[in-house]
């Protein structure tokens, strides 16, 4: 889905707030309360609000998301095995959008062996090691998300849209039973979703233990993805 300004002002309000009436909704935002109306029934679509009468709550997160530090150290073995097969799909020459996952972070030194690549990624860690391994890269910038150390929000995913990429890089929190992406954070969400726009092959990255699992916000669904490899 296309967040328009509005919309994502919407959201801005209801995730400071928390719940609001429409009306207070539609005063702040300067619009009609049928904009707001039909704003609240398409986020709701997308997991992301919750209708009420005469109004809407956010969705909240399962969980805070985990710090950069903290995730850098869970299930590297797996992230290694799967970046390594990841790498297979890479050529010469391609242009490639990595998200800020840790597991996607862990296909750089594997890209080194590449030559003119061009890589796109909203991760500053994923950037600066790409620059050490002589790996021409652009980071999004944007707003910064603490504690998950990357580039987020409208300026982000403009600046995204600003290539067109050979391959897009992709993984997520869960994936459930039924095929389900899903994540916890809004921002990654609409980051990740820009990255497999612009991109003409998806690639899912997952290692097991996000398997099972699902969380509040939907990404996308398996079918929507060209590869997904695990360990």
């Amino acid at each position: 889905m296309f967040y328009s300004e509005r919309q994502q002002q919407l959201l801005n309000l209801l995730k400071k707030e928390k719940s609001m009436r429409v009306s207070s909704i539609a005063s702040k935002l300067f619009t009609s309360e049928s904009t707001v109306r039909r704003d609240l029934t398409a986020l709701e679509k997308e997991g992301l609000v919750r209708r009420t009468f005469g109004g809407a709550v956010i969705c909240e997160t399962e969980r805070a998301d985990e710090p950069l530090g903290i995730r850098n150290t869970k299930n590297t073995k797996a992230k290694s095995e799967i970046a390594r097969r990841a790498a297979e799909l890479v050529r010469d020459g391609m242009v490639i959008f990595l998200d800020s996952s840790t597991t996607v972070a862990h296909l750089v030194p594997h890209l080194a062996r590449f030559h003119g690549l061009t890589v796109v990624t909203n991760s500053p860690a994923t950037s600066i090691a790409l620059g050490e391994c002589g790996i021409q890269n652009f980071c999004t910038g944007g707003e910064f998300s603490s504690p998950s150390v990357c580039y987020v929000g409208s300026h982000a995913q403009e600046f995204i849209r600003g290539f067109n990429a050979d391959i897009a890089f992709i993984s997520c929190r869960g994936f459930s039973d039924e095929g389900l992406l899903t994540e916890s954070n809004v921002e990654f969400v609409h980051i990740k979703k820009q990255m497999m726009k612009n991109a003409k092959r998806r690639v899912f990255l997952c290692d097991s233990s996000k398997f099972g699992k699902t969380f509040s916000l939907r990404l996308a669904e398996k079918e929507e993805f060209d590869d997904i490899i695990s360990e």
